[in-house]
């Protein structure tokens, strides 16, 4: 759908409706009615004649590796945006529609998540559409979509195709919250972008086909944040193909392609205690749980939470101007004992050996977290690891 001139009427106002643009500013939700059975049976069948056969599991297109059907599926909706959606928003319109398609089984779920934001969250409220081509309901149990309400006040910072949920130590606490949407076929969901999400299964026969949609604004330009470390953030301006042609895992790594303009940098602290990562309505009762990635689950050890002292965190707000570059090759051991395999852009320096200095901090590093003093530290080792990079350290075992 492409975008034309920002009608008349308040800047922060979504829906044309005044009562439903109430209802989802109070509530960071609300449904509409947008399409009839007839046309929804239309796209349905042109999807089917597009999708491989044989998936299973839940399928979604911006995930997909081949691009080429990405981008056919994703005009299929084409037409019913350009109908209904003009006198539905205001100011908003469709910049990236994906299929979700729930196939029977157990296989169908979906995590929780927030949807990718295609505006400035510093400044503006972003929102999205989610709009199932049949009827979805907890009573139907075919995985209708579920929310926990308040969620669009979590403290995320920025949020783009490689920045961290800061949400994810307190997942189980959140799924304990979500509400299932009872949605007719046809009938669509608007909602804040910042709104946890997740679905059950889909215990049916039939698969579940529904579309979802990344809303942008006519008056702004559409932006991806990429972090390029734990606090620096990149504001990239993007545009319709941006979605179609990349996948984010492959942005995740890659980055986001040169020909995207950066227009705009910033640092940001992210929080970390429940109360400041989610908000009073959702902090009460929240316990942090240690989250290990996938790849890494049969290695980890103990998953205590590490003790948070705040007078011995670094105190720059700022990323430190180092990369692995500066630093010299990983050599086999780190820190006196430690085993040390690396992979990709990742340096290392050691700064003590056996309690004497073997090299001066770098300049570019300030302060540390721990003193280097010979009282205190008998190796230690300065490693930076950049993105896209990997490091695999093993403690020696205890005698």
């Amino acid at each position: 759908m492409t975008p034309t001139a920002v009608a008349a009427g308040p800047t922060d106002r979504v829906l044309h409706d005044p009562r439903l643009d109430e209802r989802l500013r109070r509530d960071a939700i609300v449904c509409v009615p947008v399409a009839d059975r007839a046309e929804l049976a239309e796209i349905e069948a042109a999807y089917w004649a597009l999708a491989p056969a044989g998936e299973e599991g839940i399928v979604l297109d911006y995930l997909r590796e081949d691009r080429t059907v990405v981008r056919a599926l994703s005009e299929l909706l084409a037409p019913l945006w350009q109908r209904a959606l003009p006198s539905l928003l205001v100011h908003h319109y469709p910049v990236y529609t994906s299929f979700v398609v729930k196939h029977p089984g157990e296989g169908s779920q979906l995590y929780l998540h927030r949807d990718l934001h295609v505006d400035d969250e510093r400044h503006r409220r972003t929102f999205a559409l989610w709009m199932p081509l049949v009827d979805t309901s907890p009573m139907l149990d075919n995985g209708p979509l579920a929310f926990v309400r308040g969620s669009e006040a979590v403290h995320y910072g920025g949020y783009g195709p490689n920045a961290v949920g800061v949400f994810s130590p307190y997942d189980e606490h959140l799924r304990g919250r979500l509400e299932p949407q009872t949605v007719p076929a046809g009938s669509a969901l608007v909602y804040d972008a910042k709104l946890l999400h997740a679905s059950a299964p889909n215990r049916t026969d039939r698969p579940r086909v529904a579309v979802g949609c990344l809303l942008a604004r006519r008056d702004q330009p559409v932006t991806q944040v990429y972090a390029t470390g734990r606090r620096h953030r990149r504001v990239h301006q993007v545009d319709a193909d941006y979605f179609v042609d990349h996948a984010p895992a492959d942005v995740a790594v890659r980055g986001i392609p040169a020909r995207y303009p950066v227009i705009d940098e910033y640092d940001e602290e992210l929080p970390t205690s429940p109360d400041e990562v989610l908000g009073p309505r959702l902090a009460a009762g929240a316990v942090r749980h240690v989250v290990v990635p996938g790849d890494l689950e049969d290695e980890a050890g103990s998953r205590d939470p590490l003790v948070v002292r705040r007078a011995r965190r670094p105190s720059h707000r700022h990323d430190l101007p180092i990369v692995a570059g500066d630093l010299d090759p990983v050599p086999g051991r780190v820190a006196g004992s430690v085993a040390a395999e690396a992979e990709g852009a990742v340096g290392a320096r050691a700064l003590v050996r056996r309690r004497r200095r073997a090299a001066p901090v770098p300049p570019a590093v300030p302060d540390v977290v721990v003193s280097l003093g010979p009282l205190r530290t008998r190796d230690a080792t300065l490693v930076v690891v950049d993105p896209g990079g990997r490091l695999r350290l093993t403690a020696p075992s205890r005698p």
